[in-house]
């Protein structure tokens, strides 16, 4: 991943959040934070600024706020409008980026 991450001339930043399968632990009640998605933030960001999140980051790109969220801990069933005003940037754009679907949602 490093020396692909590292080969891309025009990357700025990258951004992680945790999901269902970002465990070391066979039990999800025992990593709850997705440690393996921990540690991979942690090496890329020896090549590429890097944030990680266990739940939700929310960046602003291009005066752009974006709600990242993986949805496996429900987040992404409540209300979007709800999400955008606890999560966003009330000043801005917001797009909710969520994983963990199976379908598009707007």
């Amino acid at each position: 991943i490093l020396k692909f991450i590292s080969s891309l001339n025009n990357l700025q930043e990258v951004y992680i959040v945790s999901g269902n399968h970002d465990r070391f632990t066979p039990d999800k009640a025992m990593d709850k934070d997705g440690g393996a998605a921990q540690i991979i933030a942690y090496f890329l960001n020896k090549t590429v600024p890097t944030k990680w999140h266990p739940i939700v980051l929310n960046p602003v790109i291009d005066n752009i706020s974006y709600i990242l969220f993986h949805g496996h801990l429900k987040l992404g069933d409540r209300d979007l409008g709800k999400i955008v005003l606890e999560y966003g940037k009330q000043n801005l754009y917001n797009v909710i980026l969520q994983g963990h679907l199976h379908h598009r949602r707007s």
